[in-house]
């Protein structure tokens, strides 16, 4: 899949990246199937995952890419928990990870990271 030329590229804490997506219009974009869905990664998680997390046996970790089917666009990248009776753990909503906002690409960087601006 190709991804288009992107020069401005910002690392963000996980909250500047919620509150981005919360923003834009990609969560009605997806809830509405107007986004093709791949699936990076899926597998439950291991035991030793499992208690540092709490969550039950049989929880998932999925990556999952959001983009436009008809130019290859990556617009976003999103990680989440699924729990075995299928509901998204946490928040109920996907963590993103990567988002292209306004011409943006607002990458994950861990707290504290050297790689985080204020934006």
């Amino acid at each position: 899949m190709a991804t288009s030329p992107i020069e401005n590229i910002i690392y963000a804490s996980p909250e500047k990246l919620r509150e981005i997506y919360k923003k834009s219009q990609y969560p009605k974009l997806i809830r509405e199937g107007k986004l093709t869905r791949e699936i990076l990664k899926d597998n439950e998680l291991d035991a030793e995952r499992l208690n540092e997390t709490d969550f039950p046996s049989g929880t998932r970790t999925q990556t999952i890419i959001y983009y436009d089917f008809s130019n290859a666009e990556l617009y976003v990248k999103v990680h989440q928990y699924v729990l075995p009776n299928g509901n998204i753990a946490g928040s109920g909503k996907p963590d993103p990870k990567v988002i292209v906002h306004n011409g943006i690409r607002y990458c994950f960087a861990s707290p504290g990271s050297d790689l985080l601006q204020q934006t």
